[in-house]
């Protein structure tokens, strides 16, 4: 997973877009009969559907400044073909396609690009040049405002073109930012599997509400390396419950420091530890691993 897609995820998981896009779609007025004459300042239609309109106008205008990664320009242009930048002609092709398909099927989404790609190329081809060049230009200051080097791709592009091109590219760099700092820089190497293990861990626990030992049993790991992945998801996604969330670091200095957890520790049953430790593991049952020898005479299961 790119990072641009994840920046993308953890948006659609954050409480407060999930509000505002809630709050834009049930603005939407729907489809209007009125249309707009040869100015903005006449309107031909039903009265009342001009100002409604504009009322929407201007709650996209809020929703799209305050979502920038929402916007057509970037979520078409950019986001998708990130980190390369493809034909916007050819992205459009594609969504009318997938519009049709839905419109064809219930609203039901096509099961890959491959059974709409027949009709994608046939709206690609009945544009005409005029019309292309209206949709490149359209999200060009979106595309040269994010992308610090563009890789042109043609249906020639081989690899050996990229192993080719890396020179240049290379050249390009020491001549944007010198050569000093090229190798003085850090460069970032975030694993794409790091990102969907966080939101892995961060719907199991938030969407279906599992218990972290559950879901650090399913990922073979412990459960406070879960609840630390748990905390960097949180801090992609929603910030402001960072200051209310434990650290796993705490959450050991608590089990050291309560004399209930203690006495759990030492009989090895998970469901002792207090009401506090019990609220941040989720319920469990069963014994700990790794706690107790099985020859101990306080590790026999009480009876309730």
């Amino acid at each position: 997973m790119d990072r641009e897609r994840y920046r993308l995820e953890c948006l659609w998981r954050n409480p407060e877009f999930q509000r505002d896009r809630a709050e834009f779609v049930a603005a939407y007025p729907g489809p209007t009969q009125g249309r707009y004459g040869s100015s903005k300042n006449e309107w031909i239609g039903p009265p009342g559907e001009k100002e409604a309109l504009a009322r929407f106008d201007a709650m996209r205008a809020k929703f799209e400044e305050k979502y920038p990664l929402m916007t057509w320009n970037y979520s078409f242009a950019i986001r998708q073909s990130a980190p390369l930048v493809h034909d916007p002609a050819w992205i459009s092709a594609v969504n009318q396609a997938h519009s049709e398909y839905q419109a064809q099927h219930g609203g039901q989404a096509p099961p890959s690009d491959d059974a709409i790609v027949e009709r994608a190329r046939e709206i690609y081809g009945k544009m005409d040049a005029e019309e292309k060049m209206a949709i490149r230009c359209t999200p060009g200051h979106v595309i040269f405002g994010q992308a610090q080097i563009l890789v042109p791709i043609g249906p020639s592009m081989r690899r050996e073109d990229f192993r080719k091109l890396w020179p240049l590219i290379r050249h390009q760099q020491e001549l944007r930012y010198g050569p000093e700092a090229l190798r003085t820089m850090k460069r970032q190497r975030g694993s794409s599997q790091r990102c969907e293990l966080r939101l892995r861990v961060w719907d199991d626990y938030e969407v279906r509400s599992r218990p972290i030992r559950t879901i650090a049993k399913a990922l073979g790991k412990s459960k406070w390396t879960v609840y630390r992945i748990y905390h960097e998801a949180v801090g992609d996604i929603d910030t402001t419950r960072l200051a209310t969330l434990r650290t796993p670091e705490e959450m050991q200095r608590h089990r050291s420091s309560c004399e209930r957890c203690r006495a759990a520790e030492r009989t090895g049953r998970s469901d002792d530890y207090c009401p506090w430790m019990q609220g941040q593991l989720g319920p469990r049952s069963g014994r700990m691993s790794n706690t107790v020898s099985l020859g101990q005479k306080n590790n026999t299961r009480r009876k309730h």
